[in-house]
């Protein structure tokens, strides 16, 4: 997930610094930035932040921007999953980041695993539901009087304690699991790189570097992709950059937004790469998945 130690030191070893790894849910975009592709499985873009999807938080509450909050660091992303909202949406993976259609973090929800295996034995209420942890998107003391975000409101003390009393309700069999959680649900609640909020964004392919592929065990042939561009971080150089591509075949802006439902995701099963035409890299045709126990799943 975003911020896990395994996602920071892959993008340190990759030296891309200046950038957060991390997996997203992505659906196809069959004639724009995925060409004539059967699946995003496995496909690797960069994202550089733009304005808020959502005016809130934008100044005076525009539709356009510009954001009232400080813009988050780019992301470099692999495609893990798909059933998102559309070929437009990137969907990051951060802990708490709201369930979708599926439940496998939390026992206690409303909304039972069809499996009825779970990934923690502690969740915070909020985690599952319009967004998951999101003080933004749900929590007044992270608003000001007319219900807008600013800079000063989410680094408010009440705001960030009512974010960390909701995170600190994590808990999982294995510390790591559980301290690497929190993290990612305190981090991206930062006012500093607000990743929990549905931002619009320039997108482009991009060759997966080679350890952010070591993390997730997919890796697909090289494809002739230009690889990071790491000069562009800012949404003014993706704007002079006509690698770069803000709208979706549809027409649909680019933008992400946020899950976890700590289910096993559509890319982790070889037919949605392989099995859709694409050429991975000796047997690395999946991303690595497990159970909640930690133990691989090899078939």
């Amino acid at each position: 997930m975003l911020y896990s130690d395994e996602m920071t030191q892959a993008a340190i070893d990759d030296g891309n610094t200046g950038f957060n790894y991390a997996v997203v849910g992505h659906d196809v975009d069959t004639g724009g930035i995925d060409g004539s592709a059967q699946s995003s499985c496995c496909q690797c873009y960069q994202l550089i932040f733009d304005y808020p999807a959502e005016n809130q938080a934008n100044v005076n509450a525009s539709q356009t921007g510009p954001s009232a909050i400080p813009i988050p660091p780019p992301l470099i992303v692999q495609s893990f999953n798909t059933g998102t909202n559309g070929p437009f949406d990137f969907d990051v993976f951060l802990a708490a980041g709201g369930f979708g259609g599926n439940n496998a973090c939390d026992p206690n929800a409303a909304q039972k695993s069809v499996s009825g295996f779970y990934q923690y034995t502690g969740y915070p209420a909020d985690g599952g539901d319009n967004g998951g942890v999101k003080g933004a998107g749900k929590y007044t003391e992270c608003k000001t009087a007319t219900q807008w975000v600013t800079t000063a409101s989410l680094s408010s003390a009440a705001c960030q304690t009512r974010i960390s009393t909701a995170c600190n309700q994590i808990a999982a069999s294995s510390a790591q699991i559980t301290n690497e959680t929190i993290r990612s649900c305190i981090k991206s609640n930062d006012p500093n790189s607000y990743y929990h909020l549905n931002w619009n964004v320039y997108a482009k392919r991009v060759e997966c570097p080679s350890h952010l592929t070591e993390v997730t065990g997919c890796k697909l042939a090289p494809q002739g992709l230009p690889a990071v561009s790491k000069n562009v971080t800012t949404a003014a150089q993706a704007a002079t950059d006509t690698t770069f591509r803000t709208n979706a075949a549809n027409g649909t802006h680019f933008s992400t937004t946020t899950m976890q439902d700590c289910c096993k995701p559509t890319c982790a099963w070889q037919d949605n790469v392989s099995g859709k035409g694409l050429t991975a890299t000796g047997q690395y045709n999946s991303f690595y998945s497990c159970t909640q126990a930690g133990v691989p799943i090899t078939e």
